[in-house]
Order: C-alpha cells, then sequence, then structure tokens
C-alpha cells in the first residue's frame, strides 16, 4: 500500500498469513524480484509472523510500487 524509499521499507495488506523466513516474489509492472521475509513490523512493533487484514511493514531490497504483488514462493521452487 505504501513504501518509503529512504528506509527501503513497503507497508504490505497481507492476505494470506506470512511468517519470517519464507520467501517472496514481489511483482508488478516494473518489479520482479524474490526475497526472504525478514524484519516485520505492525505499529512499529517486531513481529514474526502476520495474518490476513494485518498492515505489515517489511524491509524489502529493491523498490516497489503501490499495486505490485506479493506471493509466497513454496521451498520446492527455490530448491531447483
Amino acid at each position: 500500500t505504501r513504501y518509503f524509499s529512504h528506509l527501503g521499507i513497503a507497508v504490505l495488506d497481507i492476505r494470506p498469513p506470512r511468517r519470517a523466513g519464507e520467501y517472496v516474489h514481489l511483482s508488478g509492472h516494473t518489479t520482479d524480484f524474490v526475497q526472504p521475509v525478514g524484519t516485520m513490523q505492525i505499529n512499529h512493533h517486531s513481529i514474526e509472523s502476520a495474518e490476513p487484514g494485518d498492515d505489515l511493514a517489511m524491509k524489502v531490497t529493491c523498490h516497489v510500487r503501490v499495486g505490485d504483488k506479493m506471493l509466497l514462493v513454496l521451498a520446492e521452487a527455490m530448491a531447483s
């Protein structure tokens, strides 16, 4: 929903649950990268997992834009 470029933080509207350590694929019109879910916060409190409906702040490695999508990358896909 938002991106803070000076911090490298994206605020995401979570639909399926997310947990630290999972890999996600962020994609959009000009966005396309995979990264592990690392630092996550809700209302400035560090968390290990987020539930549907949470507005999650997450450190990202590349620039993201409003409207980009976040998809879970299965472990089998990372192995190949």
